[in-house]
């Protein structure tokens, strides 16, 4: 026999049968690791509740029991397993189907109208196999409730006395799935020949000779030899381009990594970045601004730069720096061995695509399966690599016209619809820090052999006298003498050759603000292509990994959109609510014996973040609204970037330095403007411009950022509870905080003005546990199931690194398995048929 079908004895977990089948021995290499995918008659994708559930017989609240079901295995070879599909899913699908037909022909056998069942597949052995759990009661034709006690003898693998000889007679169910099985893998080989066939002719190879001679043959798999180098070949590229992706996050971002490390000046324990650390006692010359404020130019500084000036380094900075360090050793060792993995089949692809070049024929497509596609264009995605993911579209394409691979699903649309949300706002979000860029540039800090400089400070220099003693002065003269390597004192020469440095480092923060908003725009542009392609209907919602969750809250918040904001509160509600007893949470309730405190621990934390959401979005209008009464006040001295129509040279200039006399009579007045000169009336309406155009920036952003606070505290009002005058309402639940939520409150109770909204803050502090503060990720992904498992392997937000007591969790390295290599002499890589290929496009 092929398939064999055994009866197992009464066993499951304590949470029933079906969370056994779901759950035990999980293989994580081959097998989901948030739980095996449940199916029955009708469905491929069943949770344990909803499973459990279409096994009840009757209105019962409890569990379906043990007792009540039978315990079945249907098992294969891996041999025929493997030739039933081009892929995992669709070899699981197969499985699937024959076991549905195994099932009917228990139905059939027992009369049975209705038979309740749900299975599951298990690849954590050689032979891959399904478990099946069976309801025992069961409806006849005519509706009769009937028990099947024990399994009927016909239907299992028995023995019967033929011609006075026991002989193994298989039975009705393994007879039914053989002939399924026997159907798929014809129609598979069928398929599969006519794929090869399929996609040598459409790439325009001809061949000398009948269809069916074999040198025909050979010249077909020779070629089918050279694509699956080629994508073992592709799959190690994109592996070690993620990896060195994630080495320069590391290198350029790393300093704003926060990690909970004890403060050595107050004997706390805070989350704290090297940015933070060089942000102490910094002040910024733009009107209004305090120390410590954000801006898009500040470059970190490299992980083995030393500390600012000669000071000796704090132990925050050093346990920082060492974790950081850790972490680039962990992702240096990683793309050492996928390299070690890879190397065979990248050369290999080297030579082929040598030949194909210097032939000047075009390249075959290289063999990839839909999940490696899948996985691989989700990791360009996430890296920005548009090429890359538009080349594998079209190999998506012709691997789907000749056959190879199957379509889309609807849950891959899903995918593609949250991707090109989150592009939205990451479009948004870069088009609105390139207009504060522009308004802002005077101020914009940028780093110049370790020190932050700006042109205001740049310029304050010059303006104070020489004994002033001002800490800017000393700053910024320490700059000029380092960079002119000179002890002499600053020249005009001097700090022209620095004004010209830092121009040119804005101009590089402007070119990359710009680059990140047309990649974005472009994104847009394929996935909206793609998501147009669907048929019959267009997706309505999609499915959000909690990563994705997080930033899309933290950028809805920057942009203050109502709209976004309040939608992302509901997909990260939805999560939550709906998250099953095989979630993380739920098991580690279990652990404790406190499974019963399950839902009221749903209902804690969705309490206590829109609690949390309603402090943060208040706290983002404060500011807005300090940022627009600073502006008014200010707004005659400060400095907008203006291009001389003569010279074409940009001049910073306030509405102070170019507005006309107002002071002077009426006539005076006239005869100034009469008098002004073109260039100088251009000028002064430019800037008059800009002031009007920044300012009623402010204003919509505070009137956005009252809207998005209305929305979160109608939202928040549902987990508040009156007081006992019941004049107005308080929190019922203790607010949970993120790591950069907490330091957003730490920030403002340091620079607010108001002694009250300190204290009260501080209040909030003081009952969240350090320990205990989780970034969004790592909360929501507490509640979710496989798309937080399978986000594992995307995630690059190197942010999000946090661990208590300076430690960081440094996640492995998300690069694709790379297959076993095909070993291949020289003599055979370089020994090509000689093809007779039509003009193609050489990738």
């Amino acid at each position: 026999m092929r398939i064999i079908v055994s009866l197992q004895s009464k066993r499951g977990s304590s949470r029933g049968l079906v969370h056994y089948i779901a759950r035990s021995k999980i293989e994580d290499s081959k097998e989901p690791k948030s739980g095996r995918e449940l199916f029955n008659e009708f469905s491929n994708d069943l949770s344990v509740e909803s499973s459990n559930n279409s096994l009840k017989i009757g209105l019962s609240k409890q569990r379906v029991s043990n007792d009540s079901l039978h315990h079945l295995v249907i098992s294969i070879r891996d041999t025929d397993y493997r030739k039933m599909g081009k892929g995992e899913e669709s070899r699981k699908a197969a499985l699937m189907d024959i076991t549905r037909t195994g099932m009917d022909a228990l139905k059939a056998h027992l009369n049975a109208e209705k038979l309740f069942w749900v299975g599951a597949v298990h690849l954590n052995t050689a032979n891959p196999h399904v478990h099946i759990a069976i309801q025992k009661q069961y409806f006849s034709h005519s509706l009769d409730k009937h028990h099947l006690t024990k399994m009927p003898k016909e239907m299992l693998p028995h023995y019967e006395l033929v011609n006075k000889k026991r002989s193994l007679v298989p039975g009705h169910i393994v007879r039914s799935a053989e002939q399924k099985m026997e159907t798929i893998i014809a129609q598979e080989h069928a398929s599969q020949r006519s794929a090869e066939h399929s996609y040598i002719a459409n790439d325009g190879h001809s061949f000398p000779g009948s269809e069916n001679s074999p040198e025909r043959d050979e010249k077909i798999s020779r070629i089918l030899g050279e694509r699956k180098i080629l994508g073992k070949a592709f799959i190690g590229e994109m592996s070690l381009r993620q990896i060195d992706s994630q080495i320069n996050r590391l290198v350029e971002h790393g300093n704003r990594m926060r990690f909970l490390v004890t403060d050595s000046v107050s004997g706390e324990k805070r989350r704290l970045s090297l940015r933070d650390l060089d942000q102490n006692g910094r002040t910024d010359l733009l009107p209004g601004s305090k120390p410590g404020d954000q801006n898009l130019s500040n470059r970190p500084p490299s992980l083995d730069e030393g500390s600012v000036g000669t000071e000796r380094e704090s132990s925050e900075r050093r346990i920082i720096k060492t974790i950081l360090l850790k972490m680039l050793a962990k992702q240096e060792s990683n793309k050492a061995k996928v390299e070690q993995e890879a190397r065979g089949s990248i050369e290999d692809a080297a030579e082929i695509r040598t030949y194909y070049r210097k032939k000047d024929l075009k390249l075959p497509i290289p063999f990839l399966s839909k999940s490696d596609i899948d996985k691989l264009q989700e990791q360009c995605l996430e890296t920005s690599d548009l090429r890359q993911f538009a080349y594998l579209e079209r190999v998506r394409s012709e691997l789907e016209k000749s056959g190879e691979i199957d379509g889309r699903s609807e849950k891959d649309f899903r995918r593609i619809f949250v991707h090109k949300a989150l592009t939205h706002v990451r479009s948004q979000n870069a088009e609105r820090n390139l207009t504060e860029f522009d308004a802002r540039r005077f101020y914009q800090v940028v780093d110049l052999d370790g020190q932050s400089i700006s042109l205001a400070r740049l310029e304050k220099e010059s303006e104070l006298k020489q004994g002033r003693g001002s800490k800017i002065v000393d700053k910024v003269r320490g700059v000029i003498k380092r960079i002119a390597r000179t002890e002499d004192p600053v020249t005009d020469i001097e700090r022209t050759k620095l004004r010209e440095s830092i121009e040119h480092k804005l101009e590089e923060t402007k070119l990359a603000i710009t680059k990140e908003q047309n990649i974005a725009a472009r994104q847009s542009v394929l996935l909206a292509e793609i998501l147009e392609s669907q048929e019959p209907t267009p997706v309505g919602k999609g499915t959000y990994f909690p990563q994705e969750l997080d930033e899309i809250e933290k950028l809805a918040l920057r942009l203050n959109s109502r709209e976004v904001y309040e939608q992302n509160w509901i997909e990260q509600r939805d999560l939550i609510e709906s998250a099953g007893t095989d979630c993380t949470a739920a098991r580690n309730l279990s652990k404790n014996g406190r499974e019963s405190e399950f839902d009221n621990h749903k209902l804690e934390l969705i309490g206590g973040r829109a609690t949390a959401r309603e402090i943060v979005a208040n706290i983002h209008v404060k500011k807005a609204k300090e940022e627009l009464a600073a502006f008014k006040k200010t707004k005659r001295y400060q400095k907008f970037p203006v291009t001389n129509g003569r010279n074409q040279r940009v001049d910073y200039l306030s509405l102070k330095e170019v507005d006309l006399p107002s002071k002077h009579s009426l006539l005076d007045q006239a005869v100034d403007l009469l008098a002004e000169g073109a260039e100088h009336r251009r000028t002064r309406k430019i800037v008059l411009e800009m002031v009007k155009e920044k300012e009623q920036r402010l204003k919509s952003k505070y009137r956005d950022a009252k809207e998005v606070f209305a929305g979160a505290s109608a939202l928040a009002s549902e987990f508040k509870k009156p007081t006992f005058l019941s004049l107005r309402s308080e929190p019922a639940f203790t607010p949970i905080f993120t790591p950069s939520e907490i330091s957003l409150i730490e920030f403002r109770i340091d620079h607010t003005q108001n002694s009250k909204e300190a204290a009260g803050l501080k209040s909030l502090l003081s009952r969240t546990d350090p320990n205990s503060v989780r970034s969004m990720t790592k909360l929501l992904r507490d509640f979710d199931g496989a798309r937080s498992m399978d986000a594992e392997s995307k995630e690059i937000g190197l942010h999000e690194l946090e661990k208590s007591d300076g430690q960081a969790t440094t996640a492995k390295t998300p690069h694709l398995p790379l297959p076993a290599r095909e070993v291949r002499s020289p003599s055979q890589i370089n020994e090509h048929p000689l093809l007779e290929i039509s003009h193609g496009i050489r990738r």
